[in-house]
C-alpha cells in the first residue's frame, strides 16, 4: 500500500503533535499512518517502526482476530469506542491501556482516519488494587477491634472468678492442674486482646528528621539481649547510609524493624546468622534483613503480611501486619524473599525527600 504524505492527515497531526499524549492515527484496516511521541514513550517504538504496519502489532496475539478486529467495527459503526484493555510494548511486555477512538472525517478532501487516544493505567490500577486492599484490612481491623473490646471486660470478669474459686476450693492435684490450665488460656487470650487492639490503635506517624543509624541502634538495643541469649551471630553493615536523615517516625520504625529481628531470632538456632545492610535505590533508603534460618514455605509468602495469619503455634500473625502497616503509613514497601532450608531476606524501603532546586537553593 502507497504510503500517504504528511499533508494527507495535517490537520490532526498538529492538533495531536501539541497534546503531547499517546496518540495513533490509522486508515479504516488498520494501518498506522502516524505515531505520536507520546505513544512512543507508552510502546517503545519509534514511529518509523510502526508507520505503514498494522495496529493489531500492539494488542495481545490472543486478541488479534476477535478484540481488535470488533473495536475497529464498532468504530466505524458509532464512529467512537471507548474501553480498558491489555496492550503489548515492544519488549513484549504487556500493559493496561484505556483507549479512546474516533473517526476523523474530512469529506472535502476523502479523508476518513481513525484516531485513538492511549493511556497507560497501569498505576491506576496499581492504585485501585492497593485502595481495596487496604480497605479490605481496616474492615478486618475494625471488626477484630469490636470483638476485642466486647471479649475483654468478660475475660476479666471470668479470670476474677476463677481465682476465687480456685482459692477457697478444695487443693489437689487435679484442680491445681485444671486451674493452671484455665489460667493459661485467659492469659493467652489477654494477650490476644491486647495484640488486637494495639494493631488497630497504631498512631500516625509523627514525623521528625532522624538518622538512620539512630534508628538501627535503637532497634538493636530492643533485640541484642535475645540475640545474645541464643548465640547467634550479628553482622551489621550499614555504613553507606549511616549520615542519611529521613522524615520518620523512630518510635514506630523501630518497633517495625523490631518485630523482623524478633521473627529472625525466633527462627535461628544456636549459632545462626542475622545479616543487616543498607543501600540507597532510586528515591528510597533500604534496609535489608537476612537470617539463615529454615525459610517461609513457598504457599506461605502471599500471605504472611496479612492480618491474623501465621505459622506459629501461639499468636495470631498481626506483628508483620502491623510492620507492613507502619512502614506504609510512612510512604514505603516491604518485600521479602525466602527460600525454605536457606532462609529469609526483608527488604524495608523508605523514601527520601529529594527537594527540587525551587526548594533547595536560589535560582
Amino acid at each position: 500500500m502507497e504510503k500517504k504524505g504528511p499533508k494527507y492527515y495535517q490537520p490532526v497531526q498538529e492538533v495531536i503533535n501539541i497534546s503531547g499524549n499517546g496518540f495513533i492515527v490509522i486508515e479504516k484496516d488498520g494501518t498506522i499512518v502516524f505515531f505520536s511521541t507520546g505513544a512512543k514513550d507508552i510502546f517503545g517504538y519509534s514511529p518509523s517502526e510502526l508507520i505503514g504496519n498494522n495496529l493489531s502489532r500492539l494488542f495481545l496475539e490472543e486478541d488479534r482476530n476477535h478484540l481488535y478486529q470488533n473495536i475497529l467495527n464498532l468504530t466505524l459503526r458509532f464512529n467512537s469506542f471507548e474501553g480498558e484493555l491489555k496492550m503489548c510494548k515492544k519488549d513484549n511486555s504487556y500493559f493496561f491501556a484505556y483507549i479512546s477512538t474516533w473517526l476523523y472525517h474530512d469529506a472535502e478532501n476523502g479523508i476518513e482516519l481513525i484516531i485513538i487516544a492511549i493511556q497507560n493505567i497501569n498505576e491506576l490500577k496499581l492504585m485501585v488494587r492497593k485502595y481495596n486492599e487496604s480497605k479490605r484490612i481496616f474492615d478486618i481491623v475494625r471488626m477484630a477491634d469490636s470483638v476485642a473490646h466486647e471479649i475483654r471486660n468478660p475475660l476479666m470478669t471470668v479470670g476474677g472468678f476463677v481465682r476465687r474459686l480456685y482459692d477457697k476450693c478444695e487443693k489437689s492435684d487435679i484442680t491445681n492442674e485444671y486451674y493452671s490450665h484455665i489460667s493459661e488460656g485467659i492469659t493467652r487470650l489477654e494477650r490476644i486482646v491486647k495484640d488486637v487492639e494495639s494493631f488497630s490503635r497504631i498512631p500516625n506517624p509523627r514525623m521528625a528528621p532522624i538518622k538512620l543509624a539512630d534508628v538501627l541502634r535503637d532497634t538493636l538495643l530492643i533485640t541484642e539481649k535475645r540475640i545474645e541469649k541464643k548465640g547467634l551471630i550479628l553482622d551489621v553493615n550499614t555504613d553507606n547510609v549511616k549520615d542519611i536523615k529521613l522524615f520518620l517516625d523512630n518510635d514506630l520504625i523501630v518497633q517495625a524493624l523490631a518485630v523482623i529481628m524478633d521473627n529472625a531470632i525466633d527462627v535461628l538456632p544456636e549459632g545462626g546468622k542475622i545479616t543487616i545492610r543498607s543501600a540507597i535505590q532510586d528515591q528510597y533508603a533500604v534496609f535489608t534483613i537476612k537470617d539463615n534460618g529454615c525459610g517461609i514455605v513457598e504457599t506461605d509468602l502471599p500471605y504472611i503480611f496479612d492480618p491474623f495469619f501465621t505459622r506459629k503455634n501461639e499468636g495470631i500473625g498481626l506483628n508483620l501486619a502491623m510492620t507492613r502497616r507502619i512502614i506504609e503509613d510512612h510512604g514505603g514497601r516491604i518485600n521479602v524473599e525466602s527460600t525454605q532450608g536457606a532462609g529469609s531476606k526483608f527488604y524495608v524501603f523508605l523514601p527520601i525527600e529529594q527537594r527540587r532546586k525551587i526548594r533547595s537553593r536560589i535560582i
